[in-house]
């Protein structure tokens, strides 16, 4: 953002009380008005700056670019370090909570025009992205900088009160998470990256239900078995068995249906045991998801299966997970493989003796359990 703009962040979508109120403060300096009162699209205010006229010009920005500066405010914020841990929770709550965004122009520079922006402001109720380097209250002061400084002690969360909860405490559960990650990384020896971002919070998810998840780990089994080298007769019996076929993807389905698959095929969908334990641990079958320094309990897993004879006996058994330990587990690993991918791309050895394929592929599962951009199975991203 260039330094003679701003951007004010707020709850409020009152645009004719912003009209009014910079009328009733700046009279007929308020030269421009574009559209009507309660839908303006541009307000401009002319005022006085030593010896020569200056504007500063109010535009209320789309909805797509409210939340593309929520995504960028969120992102930075997410990896500073706060002074005030409170108070950072609480301007992450302001910027979740955002309805409405007004860049602010002012092409001779704000210098001498901060009144007029703390109208609107004040109206508002708003935050202030200061200059593209800080975080303003509505009446100027300091609320927190790029590098965790901040000027005030608390700062009011004033919008509903059941997205005020939501939000606050959204972001203190997303924030210690994230920093829960991190010591657990450090821990291992594992590099850590502070400007990754926070994860979604237990309200933002909407987690698969048992049914799926236990679906989605019969077919991960068939197709590992398969991949691992299984006679054909025989994974078309535990098909049968267990009525799998509804349970895979397309292209699953393909890889069951080819007689003759191909080498790296098979290897591929070998590694799906790998997200078949991270399956079952959020199943309850089994106690933990240790660290991924090395492969699964195949045999351990194939044996659980089959002792439970049908997937409906599967499903019984099973006891899920809650939301928070999905993400717990889901901001771990997404942390865990931004340090394997780091380290490929340097040609480094992989951190913590962690074995790239089982990271990877737990990622994959996770990131399908807590709904990751409502993604399917087959079209899972395990972005870092």
């Amino acid at each position: 953002m260039a330094k003679d703009s701003c951007v004010l962040l707020s709850n409020s979508l009152d645009r004719a009380q912003v009209l009014a109120r910079l009328q009733a403060a700046f009279g007929d300096k308020v030269t421009e008005v574009q559209g009507e009162s309660a839908t303006w699209t541009r307000i401009t205010v002319s005022r006085r700056k030593l010896f020569a006229m200056a504007q500063v010009t109010f535009v209320p920005l789309t909805e797509q670019q409210v939340i593309d500066v929520q995504k960028r405010l969120k992102h930075v914020y997410s990896a500073v370090e706060p002074e005030i841990p409170h108070l950072h929770v609480k301007l992450m709550a302001k910027i979740a909570s955002s309805r409405m965004a007004i860049e602010v122009q002012a092409p001779k520079g704000l210098r001498g025009l901060e009144d007029v922006v703390f109208v609107v402001s004040s109206v508002l109720d708003a935050v202030i992205f200061w200059e593209g380097n800080k975080m303003l209250d509505k009446m100027g002061s300091l609320i927190m900088d790029f590098a965790g400084k901040s000027g005030i002690g608390d700062l009011d969360v004033m919008v509903d009160a059941a997205l005020d909860a939501r939000a606050v405490n959204d972001s203190a559960e997303a924030f210690a998470r994230k920093k829960r990650s991190e010591a657990l990384l450090k821990a291992k020896n594992v590099p850590v990256n502070p400007h990754l971002p926070l994860i979604e919070d237990a309200v933002a998810v909407t987690v698969r239900s048992a049914e799926a998840v236990t679906q989605r780990a019969l077919a991960l089994m068939l197709v590992a078995v398969k991949g691992e080298g299984l006679e054909d007769a025989i994974v078309q019996r535990v098909m049968a068995d267990y009525g799998i076929a509804p349970f895979l993807t397309p292209k699953e389905t393909a890889f069951i249906q080819n007689p003759e698959p191909d080498q790296q095929s098979r290897v591929n969908f070998c590694w799906r045991y790998e997200g078949l334990a991270t399956l079952l641990w959020a199943l309850g079958y089994q106690a933990e998801l240790a660290f991924p320094d090395k492969i699964c309990d195949v045999a351990g897993m194939v044996t659980l299966i089959r002792e439970r004879e049908s997937y409906v006996n599967l499903l019984a058994g099973a006891q899920a997970r809650s939301v928070e330990e999905l993400l717990d587990q889901a901001d771990l690993i997404y942390r865990l493989d931004w340090a394997v991918v780091d380290a490929r791309l340097k040609r480094l050895p992989t951190p913590g003796d962690m074995e790239a394929g089982v990271v990877y592929e737990r990622h994959y599962a996770l990131n399908w359990l807590i709904g990751f951009q409502d993604q399917e199975w087959d079209d899972v991203r395990t972005d870092t």
